[in-house]
C-alpha cells in the first residue's frame, strides 16, 4: 500500500509501472510500447478515469451543466463520456476533458433527440452545452436501460 504523500517518488513510479503492465492492452499497446514507462500519460489517465467512472452511471449522474466555458469537474465529464460510450456506441477516451470529440458526441445526441432537447429551447441546431433537457433525456435513457 502506498502512502499518500503528494510526492511522485520511486515507489509511486513503480506502482504506475505495475498498473501499466496489468492493463497493457489499453495503456502500452496503443502507444506501441511493450515495457511500462512509469509516466502517467493520456492512456494511463484514461484507464484510471474509466475505473473511477464505471458503475457510477445512474439517472441522477448528471446534476450540473457541462459547457466549454465552465471549469468542468473531470469526474462529471468522464461520466458524460462513459454515457456516450455505453448508450450511444461512441468510443470516447475517458479523459475528463471536455474536448472536441466529446462536444461532437453531444451534438450528435442533441440532433438524435432534437424534439426533446433542442425544440423546447427554440433551437434548430445543436450546441455543445449539456443543459437541463439533455440531462433529463440522458437520465431517462439510463433509467430505461437499468431497469
Amino acid at each position: 500500500m502506498l502512502a499518500i504523500t503528494g510526492i511522485y517518488d520511486i515507489s509511486t513510479q513503480e506502482a504506475v509501472k505495475r498498473f501499466q503492465v496489468k492493463y497493457a492492452s489499453e495503456i502500452l499497446t496503443p502507444l506501441g510500447l511493450t515495457e511500462p514507462t512509469g509516466n502517467v500519460g493520456i492512456f494511463t489517465r484514461a484507464k484510471i478515469n474509466s475505473m473511477i467512472a464505471r458503475d457510477s452511471l445512474e439517472p441522477s449522474a448528471f446534476p450540473v451543466n457541462i459547457t466549454p466555458q465552465r471549469n468542468n469537474n473531470p469526474v462529471d465529464v468522464i461520466k458524460l463520456q462513459q454515457f456516450f460510450n455505453t448508450y450511444e456506441g461512441e468510443t470516447l477516451l475517458l479523459t475528463g476533458i471536455y474536448d472536441r470529440s466529446t462536444q461532437e458526441a453531444v451534438k450528435r445526441f442533441q440532433v438524435k433527440y432534437a424534439s426533446e432537447i433542442l425544440t423546447p429551447l427554440g433551437l434548430k441546431n445543436p450546441t455543445v452545452n449539456v443543459g437541463i433537457f439533455m440531462r433529463a433525456k440522458m437520465g431517462e435513457i439510463i433509467e430505461k436501460n437499468n431497469f
